[in-house]
């Protein structure tokens, strides 16, 4: 999904409450990881 500045966001599941979101941008074939940090699913998922 798009974020601020059309940064990119990742998230994936880490425990059963709780998933990592990862902030980055792609340029020239790199990516470059603005901050990932963890939040609840019942926050980032919808049903």
């Amino acid at each position: 999904m798009k974020g601020y500045k059309n940064r990119l966001i990742a998230q994936k599941g880490i425990t059963e409450n709780h998933v990592l979101m990862v902030v980055y941008e792609e340029a020239n074939e790199q990516i470059l990881v603005i901050t990932m940090y963890p939040g609840r699913r019942s926050r980032y998922e919808k049903d």
